[in-house]
């Protein structure tokens, strides 16, 4: 009992000798462990990694607050896994910084008002840890009315492509600043997207990598031809939005109408149809055209009847009848553009006839949806 005691002893007395030690290891390991395990929650935690953003601010930028929060996004931009912050910021510590304070409109009707200069930052995480990845000069508008975010591709795109939004007003319009991040794309490409009272923008169908398509209208005065609206499409190459095809809208719009008034005044109905409408027409030609060509006042003389009456409307029956016996077609002209700004647009046309038959009807033109092909637009029924 003695020995075992004894040896029980000994073995305490190296036991509290080893403790010290075994216990700084054993706390070692568990700080690490620690430590570790925290880094991956904390950036997984939108709260914690904005917080860690604003850290990394320079010493002279303010982070804007909304509601005494930071004005922040928290989103995988460039679709690798990884999470980035988007912290919208101004220079200098006693600049004004509240949202609710740079988002009213009434600062724009302020004389002599001064804006605080507006950044945008971006921070990527990278091995638990966030590095600034851009720093972005918005300047100095009066009116700041937030960040968004927008996803420019579609689910089963072959490729990532995200916007950072940037709203703004000036005196002009509304301007947003896009910050545009690719997948596999080191650096966003920026562009600026105006809505003022000659330029507008928006989105167009989804090409062919499955992103979509920005589509720029710009207005501005023509001598002799009145007010142009030029449509120019911006599709993405992989990297960034490159303007590819435009169409002139009153001047290829007037060429249409002029080249259908000629087909209807030669009496050249089969070619006509073939020109304004689109294609497959399963209705013969004569029904085509009084479903399309409706009447607004039935007639204006004693005998006056449709243009289009039923029966066979062949070019060679047609032609039989002499020009004393057909009416007279007369399309109008525009000076600008009538097309609304919007998906498959179309106006209403009036068509007035002279001659045997003379009345006033309506149709519609429609916008193709590719107005950039070399049919633009096509005939409709009101």
């Amino acid at each position: 009992m003695h020995d075992s005691a004894c040896s029980g002893s000994r073995n305490l007395k190296h036991l509290r000798f080893l403790s010290p030690l075994f216990l700084t290891l054993f706390l070692m390991n568990a700080v690490v462990f620690t430590a570790g395990l925290a880094g991956e929650t904390s950036l997984s935690d939108p709260e914690y990694i904005v917080r860690r953003a604003i850290q990394l601010l320079p010493d002279n930028y303010s982070p804007i607050l909304s509601n005494g929060e930071a004005h922040a996004l928290v989103r995988d931009l460039h679709a690798d896994g990884m999470v980035d912050v988007v912290i919208a910021a101004v220079r200098g510590r006693d600049a004004e910084n509240r949202l609710e304070v740079l988002a009213d409109v009434s600062r724009l009707y302020v004389r002599g008002l001064r804006s605080p200069e507006l950044f945008v930052f971006v921070y990527k995480s990278s091995r638990n840890r966030l590095e600034e990845h851009g720093r972005y000069a918005i300047g100095d508008p009066p009116v700041f009315e937030g960040i968004g975010f927008r996803r420019l591709s579609g689910l089963q795109a072959s490729v990532a492509v995200n916007a950072v939004i940037v709203e703004t007003m000036r005196s002009t319009g509304r301007i947003e600043e896009w910050l545009i991040f690719g997948s596999g794309v080191e650096k966003p490409a920026r562009m600026t997207i105006r809505d003022t009272h000659n330029e507008r923008w928006r989105t167009a169908d989804r090409g062919e990598q499955g992103v979509l398509d920005l589509l720029r209208y710009q207005t501005a005065y023509e001598q002799g031809a009145g007010i142009e609206t030029f449509i120019t499409r911006y599709a993405w190459d992989g990297r960034e939005y490159r303007g590819d095809e435009s169409i002139a809208v009153v001047r290829t719009l007037n060429s249409f109408l002029e080249r259908c008034e000629t087909l209807l005044n030669n009496h050249e109905y089969d070619a006509f149809v073939e020109f304004a409408f689109p294609p497959q027409q399963e209705s013969s030609t004569a029904k085509l055209l009084q479903q399309t060509f409706l009447p607004v006042v039935d007639e204006f003389e004693q005998g006056g009847g449709h243009p289009f009456p039923a029966g066979d409307l062949g070019d060679e029956i047609q032609g039989d009848l002499g020009d004393d016996l057909t009416p007279r077609f007369i399309l109008p002209r525009v000076l600008q553009s009538p097309f609304p700004i919007a998906d498959s647009p179309s106006f209403e046309l009036l068509v007035r006839t002279s001659g045997p038959q003379e009345g006033l009807y309506r149709a519609r033109v429609q916008m193709s949806p590719h107005p950039f092909s070399s049919s633009p637009y096509f005939l409709t029924a009101p």
